[in-house]
């Protein structure tokens, strides 16, 4: 079976518990972090998958978060997904841009991230048979 794995990244407990509710009613683990330590946490038990990051954070921003990811080099076998409520990509996403499959604006549409976080999930087993190969 696919592994279906899904790391939250945002502030707000309703869009949360909204995201992990849908995702685990269509099969995913969902774990939902509001902060650095857990994230990295996270990652350092092993998660791979998809990483989804509100980057409008009020007590962190969601670059940081980014940024500490990379530091401890757990980008690789991990797919972003941006969430944002700036219409505007940020300048940063460059930094990211091998990583990251969708900039989505808040609010969004389930159906769309669904989507989009399926196709990470395409594009996550595609890195790693290329890895393998």
């Amino acid at each position: 079976m696919e592994d279906r794995k899904l790391m939250v990244i945002d502030d707000d407990p309703d869009t949360a518990i909204i995201l992990k509710t849908v995702f685990e009613y269509v099969g995913f683990e969902v774990i939902i972090v509001e902060e650095k330590a857990k994230c990295v946490a996270e990652l350092e038990n092993g998660f791979r998958g998809v990483i989804i990051v509100d980057i409008n954070i009020p007590y962190f921003n969601g670059w940081y978060m980014l940024d500490e990811i990379s530091r401890h080099g757990y980008m690789a076998g991990n797919r972003l997904i941006i969430l944002s409520s700036d219409k505007n990509p940020d300048k940063r996403m460059d930094e990211f841009s091998e990583y990251i499959d969708d900039f989505i604006i808040k609010p969004f549409d389930i159906e769309y991230l669904l989507d989009s976080v399926k196709k990470s999930l395409k594009n996550l087993k595609n890195n790693m048979d290329e890895v393998i190969a």
